[in-house]
C-alpha cells in the first residue's frame, strides 16, 4: 500500500491562496504545504517533503529532497528542469501540459480566422469605424472550410486542435515522433521525418512540438522551402528556439510564407531586434497573450490534486514527463 503524502513544498507562492482553497475542496486540508520563493527556505523544507509542486527547481533542491516521491511542475514546458541529476533520478515527474491543450488549440483557431478573414492587417493600426470602407476586393478573405491544416507535433495541443479544425470543415494532417494511428479529427498522420511532405499540402501549419534538442530550428530554411506557397505558420508552442528567424524573414519577404502568428516569448538568440522591419510587416503578428487562459490556471491546480489522488492510489499519472525524450 502506498503511504499517503503528508508534506508538499511549493517553490512558487503565486498560487498560494488558490492552492490552499482547492486543497480544502479536494479533501486535502490536512496536507502540510510549505510555500516559499526563498531558495534557502525551500532547500531546508525539502528535507522531509514527500512531494513538490514546482516553479523554480534546480540540482540543489533535488539533492535536498532526500524523501521525495513525486515532483509536479506548474507549467507545461520542462526543458529547464531536465538537468542531468533530474534526468537520472527515478522520482516520477509530471507537469501541467494537459491543461494547455484547449487554450493552445483555441489560440491556433483564432490565428487562422484572423488571417483567413484578413483581420491581421488591422493589428497595430488605428481602430476602424463602421464608416471605414470595406477592403474585401483588395484583401480577398477566404473560408477555412476546405483548407488544410498541418500540425507539427500531435501532442495535447494537436489532439485538441484537430477535431475543432475538422468541425470547421478543414482537412487535418499531423506529424508524430512515433508511428501511431490518426487521433480524432486527423485525416492522415506522417512520421516526424516526413514533415516536409505534410507542409507541402498545408494552407496553415501549426507548430506544436515541445522544445527539445531534436526540435531546435525545426522551422528551418529547408522546411520553409517545402511549404505550400503562401501558407501561414501558427506558433502554438511559444518556443523561440524552434525557428530559424533569418530563413523565416526571407520566406515572408518572398511570399513563400504568407504570414506567422507568434506568442509573446521574451528574448532569444537569433530573434530580430525590436526595431527590426521584421516586426513591422502586416503578416507578422504577435498575440497580446500566450496560449493560456483563466480556465487553464484552474486546470493546472486541479491537475496537481488529481495526480495526488492518482499517486496515492497507484494509478497512472497525467502529464507524465519522459525525462530522456525531453517532454
Amino acid at each position: 500500500m502506498i503511504e499517503p503524502v503528508s508534506k508538499v513544498v511549493v517553490t512558487w507562492s503565486g498560487y498560494r491562496d488558490r492552492i490552499l482553497k482547492r486543497s480544502g475542496l479536494e479533501g486535502y486540508e490536512h496536507l502540510d504545504f510549505l510555500f516559499s520563493d526563498d531558495k534557502d527556505e525551500i532547500v531546508s523544507g525539502l528535507a522531509d517533503a514527500d512531494a513538490a509542486f514546482i516553479g523554480p527547481w534546480d540540482a540543489d533542491m533535488l539533492t535536498a529532497a532526500s524523501k521525495m516521491r513525486w515532483i509536479h511542475a506548474i507549467g507545461g514546458g520542462v526543458k529547464d528542469y531536465l538537468f542531468s541529476e533530474m534526468v537520472e533520478s527515478d522520482i516520477p515527474f509530471t507537469c501541467g501540459k494537459p491543461a494547455f491543450s484547449i487554450p493552445g488549440a483555441e489560440f491556433a483557431l483564432g490565428a487562422m480566422l484572423m488571417f483567413s478573414r484578413r483581420n491581421h492587417v488591422t493589428v497595430g493600426t488605428p481602430k476602424l469605424t463602421q464608416r471605414s470602407p470595406s477592403q474585401e476586393v483588395a484583401l480577398r478573405p477566404v473560408d477555412l472550410q476546405g483548407k488544410t491544416l498541418g500540425v507539427l507535433g500531435m501532442g495535447g495541443i494537436g489532439q485538441a486542435l484537430a477535431p475543432r479544425a475538422k468541425a470547421m470543415g478543414m482537412r487535418v494532417l499531423g506529424t508524430s515522433r512515433r508511428s501511431r494511428e490518426a487521433p480524432e479529427g486527423v485525416d492522415r498522420m506522417y512520421r516526424a521525418d516526413e514533415a516536409a511532405d505534410m507542409v507541402a499540402k498545408s494552407d496553415f501549419v501549426a507548430v506544436a512540438v515541445p522544445d527539445t534538442p531534436e526540435t531546435v530550428g525545426i522551422v528551418s530554411e529547408g522546411l520553409l522551402a517545402k511549404m505550400k506557397r503562401g501558407a501561414v505558420i501558427l506558433d502554438c508552442s511559444g518556443r523561440t528556439g524552434l525557428y530559424d528567424y533569418d530563413a523565416l524573414e526571407q520566406a515572408l519577404a518572398s511570399g513563400q510564407v504568407g504570414g506567422v502568428c507568434f506568442q509573446p516569448a521574451g528574448d532569444s538568440p537569433g530573434m530580430p531586434p525590436d526595431d527590426s522591419d521584421f516586426w513591422k510587416r502586416d503578416n507578422v503578428v504577435v498575440s497580446t497573450c500566450r496560449g493560456t487562459s483563466s480556465e487553464q490556471e484552474d486546470l493546472c491546480i486541479g491537475l496537481f490534486f488529481e495526480n495526488l489522488r492518482r499517486f496515492e492510489s497507484g494509478r497512472p499519472l497525467l502529464g507524465l514527463v519522459d525525462k530522456r525524450s525531453g517532454y
